[in-house]
């Protein structure tokens, strides 16, 4: 339900006046009953107004996975991350305006062998947005982190559609606790495509075969930050 909100200005004047109004008369000519019916009448309307502000300022988060990815090792191949969770992927034909700008969280555990590659892609409608392959040394139940910032630079079909994104990967080398970073940026103004739906998957792939190779997702966020 929709709530007007020049009615609503205007009751709480009408309101503010009626109470005016009542420190003028006679107080004989009052009772409570009348200030309990202005009273619940005014927190009638700001809970509409509540109501209106809430469902028409919306939250910047698109997407938040509540259930762990599935376990991917090289005898998976290429293998989508996401699971179930709340919110969507993906914003429909002509949903983009030129400046808008997303970002991505994912973060989860892995193990792998030494100078392992695992290749990340990030995919609009099953085409790569960002393909990185990283060699990742060894490491043991230790933590990763994707981070992506997207942002749509025009609109339009392909050709004229354009999207930058920008990111890391970072996890940890077991032996030393050192931290590595792995970071991208990709220009799409080939296959970036406004005027028809788009859809967001991420995918993980072993390129190279260690039986200790495995990794999974925990957490995967998606927000709307322009």
């Amino acid at each position: 339900m929709a709530y007007n909100y020049a009615y609503i200005k205007k009751r709480i004047i009408d309101l503010r006046n009626e109470f005016h109004t009542l420190t003028l008369k006679e107080a004989d000519l009052w009772t409570w009953k009348h200030v309990e019916y202005y009273l619940n009448d005014l927190a009638i309307l700001i809970e509409e107004l509540d109501t209106e502000i809430s469902t028409t300022i919306p939250s910047p988060g698109l997407f938040s996975q509540t259930t762990d990815g599935p376990l991917i090792t090289f005898a998976d191949g290429e293998t989508s991350v996401i699971s179930s969770g709340i919110g969507q992927l993906s914003v429909p034909a002509n949903g983009f305006k030129k400046g808008d700008a997303f970002k991505l969280e994912i973060h989860g555990d892995m193990d792998s062998g030494n100078n392992q590659d695992l290749r990340v892609r990030l995919n609009n409608n099953s085409i790569p947005i960002e393909d990185i392959t990283i060699t990742v040394i060894s490491t043991t139940a230790e933590h990763f982190n994707l981070s992506t910032t997207f942002t749509v630079r025009e609109i339009g079909p392909a050709g004229t559609g354009i999207l930058l994104s920008t990111g890391a990967f970072s996890y940890t080398k077991t032996s030393n606790q050192e931290s590595r970073v792995i970071q991208f940026d990709t220009i799409d103004n080939t296959n970036f495509d406004t005027t028809s739906d788009s859809v967001l998957d991420i995918t993980f792939e072993w390129l190279t075969n260690d039986p200790t190779n495995a990794i999974y997702v925990q957490g995967l966020n998606l927000y709307k930050i322009f």
